[in-house]
């Protein structure tokens, strides 16, 4: 707002007394805006005399000719009227100041005094009027300065940011006193808007709405620039807002690849002020903190919501579930053997794929649905106000398209399918996480059901109910990896052809829950192996292995003892774990030839090449191997030539039955004959009594483990044994 020069900024008091030294004895002063009414006079002035004065004046052509009269003299007997102007910056007389005195004066000199003090005056207000504007820009500015300042955009939750948004919508229209203020995002289903006229501030007339999400953001998408309209009569303002005259400020919201994401617009009523560069560049800056706040809901590949927001947004249709007893759905999509992508052609097409895989499921569903993507290849779809049967069918159709999808790449074409779960969302659920789970837990049972197929949960189905025990189980695991609530037994094993061999004990890992309790190993590494959480147990086992043998080496067997650690199958294949385990042997303190890995036949079969080279580093540096569960699918025969094992554990399954089986006892004497010629020694599993120890003996197994040798005990024990056995040696 500019403010002019004018009689409110003109204090004429305090010159009255200059104005009484400088005119004759007995004259009268008054101060007139341009148009003659009177604002200050002396009493005793004749107000009338000044519109005849003002009107002779206009009637005298020489004197209306003057556009910037110095000085107004006229002689009213008996006295001489005279006015000099006050100018503003335009030069131009926004006022007069009158004297009327005895017509013997001098006139001229009496006016050269009154111009000197009408000049002072005109100054005094021009400075006022500039001080005014000064005030009102300062005003402007501490505005614009409180939005900015006081619109977070560090925001570290996804609720938390939804209402970061909301607050920097209706920031823009208080702090820049507009009628409206809009931010739309239309690819994340995001759009918030505050009308001041509105009765619930949240409103926006439909015509208005409809021309944001089409017209007005198609423009700015397009442009990637900001869109500025001030003349309501503006062709391009009745093309993007028909039947609407206003004003329009709308500015793109652009990401980190310089990437359209959204928009941010302001508007005014016609008869409303006009909008600034400045106000321009205002809205940019509130964009980019938009940006900023965003980031921590979505994802940044697929600008997909993540899986806390997927969660919260979820919540949300639950809570409407309980209170007005809707139905929702969710689904729940995993890739099949994306990581095949990943590995035989790139990790940029397996980006691509997914990318791809977003885009169809935006299309595919409704703008009040919601999609996340909420790991690596898996994504969620939230089907508002979608019950089960209806979900299924939008479940089977996404199936169906996502088969058909083909992704170009380089010279190739690439296609997937996924394995999708449908979860309920109604008053029955208990919370969003659980809705989620479900849906994921129907997902995992149609992975194993044979990949690329629906199923639905079902909460009496006995496979769902299997693997939501592996989840809580997961869920434990992970709290004892934090808590540090596993533990080392072990279990020994003993020499069936070597009196004299020294002690054997295979450190198998037991787990505490929240009241301190033993959980079975057969409840929660299953679940560890389908969570992909073994390299992380595994990693525990070998830090406490070392730590052990570093502070007992010396009485554990005698300091002879050899130590059995298992590692899993997804450890040999994680490079990372081969590096951790290399510098954890290099911390021990006892020879390397101590320690004796167990790898499963499994883990062997699944990639032969990486588990020979790992076994092969290894064993060049003195370490023993075991190949586990040997023989339950003889498969493993082929690669006994190449892999550097010391010893084959026999599948206890056979081992357990070679007493009453002739076929198990037939697969355990083959496995003893091809072990002595590669010069091999065996091991028992599951011998459970002494008629099955006496068995292997007489087959001529090195090595017998199970009950009837000893039940597993914290691997402490084994050393206060030995130190017992010494003592009485000892004579102790």
């Amino acid at each position: 707002m500019t403010h002019s020069a004018g009689l409110d900024t003109v204090d004429f008091n305090a010159f009255r007394t200059l104005l009484e030294g400088l005119l004759p004895p007995g004259s009268l002063c008054a101060l007139s805006d341009a148009g003659g009414r009177v604002h200050y006079a002396d009493p005793g002035f004749q107000h009338a005399i000044v519109d005849k004065v003002l009107a002779r004046l206009a009637s005298e052509p020489a004197a209306s000719a003057r556009s910037q009269p110095r000085i107004v003299r006229v002689r009213i007997p008996p006295s001489a009227w005279l006015a000099a102007p006050l100018r503003g910056d335009d030069k131009q007389p926004f006022g007069y100041l009158w004297a009327c005195v005895p017509m013997a004066e001098d006139s001229k000199a009496v006016g050269r005094r009154l111009v000197a003090v009408a000049s002072v005056l005109g100054q005094q207000a021009r400075l006022a009027a500039r001080l005014d504007d000064l005030s009102a820009e300062l005003a402007e500015r501490c505005e614009e300065l409180n939005l900015v300042l006081y619109t977070e955009d560090q925001v570290s939750a996804f609720a938390e940011g939804q209402h970061a948004l909301d607050d920097l919508v209706r920031n823009c229209r208080d702090y820049l006193g507009v009628r409206f203020a809009a931010l739309l995002m239309r690819d994340k289903g995001i759009l918030i808007a505050h009308d001041s006229s509105a009765a619930d501030e949240a409103a926006m007339p439909q015509q208005r709405r409809e021309a944001l999400r089409t017209r007005i953001y198609d423009l700015v998408a397009q442009t990637g620039d900001t869109v500025l309209v001030n003349d309501p009569a503006d062709p391009l303002l009745a093309e993007l807002c028909p039947g609407n005259a206003c004003r329009l400020l709308a500015t793109p919201i652009v990401d980190g690849k310089a990437e359209v994401i959204g928009m941010l617009a302001i508007s005014n009523d016609a008869q409303q002020r006009e909008f600034s560069d400045n106000d321009k560049n205002l809205l940019r800056v509130m964009a980019q903190k938009a940006v900023k706040i965003v980031q921590v809901g979505y994802d940044s590949l697929t600008g997909l919501v993540n899986r806390e927001a997927f969660e919260f947004l979820v919540g949300q249709q639950l809570n409407d579930a309980q209170q007005r007893g809707t139905e929702h759905s969710v689904l729940f999509l995993d890739i099949d053997q994306l990581q095949l992508i990943n590995d035989t052609v790139a990790h940029d097409a397996g980006d691509g794929v997914i990318k791809s895989l977003a885009a169809l499921l935006q299309r595919a569903v409704r703008d009040a649905d919601v999609v996340a993507r909420l790991g690596g290849d898996e994504f969620g779809v939230l089907l508002v106000g979608c019950p089960m049967q209806r979900a299924e069918h939008i479940a089977a159709e996404l199936r169906t398209n996502i088969a058909a999808l083909v992704v170009p790449w380089a010279d190739r074409s690439l296609s997937v399918t996924v394995s999708v779960g449908v979860a309920p969302v109604d008053a029955s659920t208990e919370t969003a996480q659980a809705a989620v789970a479900a849906a994921e837990l129907a997902c995992d049972v149609a992975k194993e059901l044979g990949k690329n197929r629906v199923h639905s949960y079902q909460p009496t189905d006995t496979r769902l109910l299997k693997r939501h025990h592996e989840m809580d189980a997961a869920g434990q695991i992970q709290m004892a990896l934090h808590q540090d609530r596993f533990e080392l037994y072990g279990q020994p094993i003993e020499a069936l052809d070597d009196p004299g061999a020294p002690l054997h004990v295979e450190a198998l890992l037991r787990m505490r829950d929240d009241d301190g309790e033993l959980v079975s190993p057969a409840v929660f590494l299953p679940a560890a192996e389908r969570y992909h959480m073994m390299p992380a147990v595994d990693r525990w086992v070998v830090t406490r292995a070392v730590e052990f043998l570093n502070a007992h080496g010396a009485q554990f067997g005698a300091g002879r003892g050899l130590l059995a650690i298992n590692l899993s199958g997804q450890s040999l294949s994680e490079p990372a774990f081969r590096t951790f385990l290399e510098e954890r042997l290099a911390e021990l303190e006892v020879p390397l030839d101590r320690i004796c890995f167990e790898i499963t036949e499994t883990a062997v079969v699944s990639d032969p090449k990486r588990a020979r080279a790992f076994m092969s580093e290894l064993k060049s540096r003195g370490c023993k191997f075991a190949l586990d569960d040997f023989g339950s699918g003889l498969s493993s025969f082929g690669y006994l030539r190449s892999l550097p094992v010391d010893y084959l554990k026999i599948d206890g399954s056979l081992v357990r039955e070679i007493g009453e089986d002739p076929i198990a006892a037939s697969m355990v004497a083959a496995v003893q004959q091809v072990a002595q010629v590669m010069h091999l020694k065996t091991v028992a599993e599951f011998v459970e009594n002494e008629a099955i120890r006496a068995m292997a003996k007489k087959m001529g197994v090195s090595f017998a483990q199970g009950y009837a040798i000893g039940k597993p005990q914290p691997l402490d024990s084994f050393v206060l044994a030995q130190v017992v056995r010494l003592e009485i040696a000892a004579g102790r």
